[in-house]
């Protein structure tokens, strides 16, 4: 079974990107979540595993979260500076990202080829290779790189720069180039020594994207072909009718082999008239068909004048209303989605606050524990101590009387 690398490029509003540096860093669980496996941070610099994000790892996840957050902040502050200075004192808007993200996908051979034509390390260093070229060719940098585990199929997700010295979006720059198919040549050349095969570029029918034509066009351009059909046909039976004579005086063929060959011709002849006979009933049907349609077109807007009083400007009018109607809910929609965005966002940096204060309460109830577990042994202690205290009066009381006794008149012969 061949693997197919497949190279992909897009850009985030700002959210989404801190949502998939918490889901590259098992910080969040995200929807296309497909088991519990690991994830790879790989080193910018060396190509090489760096760590491994488990999910029971939280605190690891937390710290590294916030570790590339703060990395993209620094970048967002930069973009949003020279945005101002090349763009009219204007901020970057919150739906276009200062990062964007590549993705390198693989075909489902991967589970059966990594490990057995070639190893993880393998794998990775062909892909951080990969990765340097195509940052390099757009005039960017690497910011982050990972080895997903985590969904159906191993995949690497990748972080760049997305904005230029003047500000301008690095994205949308080579999207309107052959840049796309560029990078799936790039994606080829490296990971080709691996034995994989360049991605499969699907056309427009495979996609199921087709060219709009109004039934009109399509109607000609089925008539014209079944014209041409036609015409190929009674050619094709001139040249036979010409054949057949140039048989009947070629006076090297046998009486037998001529009457083959006008039998042959005869079955060839009578399988194109009944072609062009169904061609010609086609062509005649076709037409038909079309003035059946314009006919309706003309009922309907005959009856349409009659029932509703429309007539074709009014009817125009009625239509540009109702567009502008929609423009206007439209409008609408986008800044409900702005808002949205932004309740989203305000929402997610409270999530973080909340889970920072949590982790602050935990902390401090832990302190208060430990805290009463030293005011306990300060008790006991102090017990000890003031014990201590009384049998030091008691010794001091003894020594003060033995030095007020008159050791010299005693004598140790005194039996009494």
């Amino acid at each position: 079974m061949n693997n197919f690398i497949n190279v992909r490029m897009t850009s985030h509003n700002n959210l989404k990107i801190f949502n998939n540096i918490k889901h590259n860093c098992r910080y969040r669980k995200s929807l296309s979540q497909f088991n519990e496996m690991k994830n790879i941070l790989i080193d910018l610099e060396y190509g090489m595993p760096l760590f491994e994000f488990n999910a029971d790892d939280r605190v690891m996840a937390r710290t590294m979260y916030h570790t590339f957050s703060a990395m993209y902040q620094k970048d967002r502050k930069k973009h949003h500076q020279l945005h101002k200075e090349n763009r009219g004192n204007r901020r970057v808007k919150d739906s276009f990202g200062s990062w964007g993200e590549m993705v390198f996908t693989f075909s489902e051979a991967i589970d059966h080829d990594l490990g057995s034509k070639y190893t993880l390390e393998e794998l990775i260093k062909v892909a951080h290779e990969c990765a340097l070229e195509l940052c390099e060719k757009m005039g960017t940098e690497l910011k982050m790189m990972n080895i997903d585990f985590d969904e159906k199929r191993p995949h690497f997700q990748m972080f760049f720069r997305n904005y230029d010295e003047l500000g301008a979006s690095i994205y949308y720059k080579h999207k309107k180039t052959n840049f796309l198919e560029q990078m799936q040549d790039i994606g080829f050349n490296h990971f080709g020594k691996l034995g994989m095969k360049r991605g499969i570029s699907k056309d427009k029918a495979l996609k199921g994207v087709v060219d709009y034509i109004t039934p009109a066009q399509y109607h000609k351009q089925v008539l014209m072909q079944l014209s041409n059909e036609i015409t190929s046909l009674d050619s094709e039976v001139k040249e036979l009718k010409v054949l057949r004579k140039e048989i009947s005086s070629d006076v090297n063929l046998s009486n037998e082999e001529k009457k083959s060959l006008h039998n042959d011709i005869s079955k060839l002849q009578t399988q194109q008239r009944q072609l062009r006979k169904k061609l010609t009933e086609e062509k005649k049907s076709l037409k038909v068909s079309d003035d059946e349609i314009k006919h309706d077109i003309n009922q309907i807007l005959t009856f349409a004048k009659k029932t509703i009083g429309y007539d074709e400007m009014k009817l125009k009018k009625a239509i540009y209303s109702k567009y502008k109607k929609y423009l206007q809910v439209l409008e609408e929609n986008q800044k409900l989605k702005a808002k949205n965005e932004k309740i989203e966002n305000a929402f997610n940096k409270l999530y973080d606050a909340s889970k920072d204060f949590i982790f602050t309460v935990n902390e401090n109830k832990q302190l208060l524990k430990n805290l009463e577990v030293t005011q306990s042994s300060y008790d006991t202690l102090k017990k000890k101590y003031n014990k201590l205290e009384e049998e030091n009066i008691g010794l001091k009381g003894k020594l003060a009387y033995m030095k007020n006794q008159d050791f010299d008149s005693i004598s140790i012969y005194d039996n009494r």
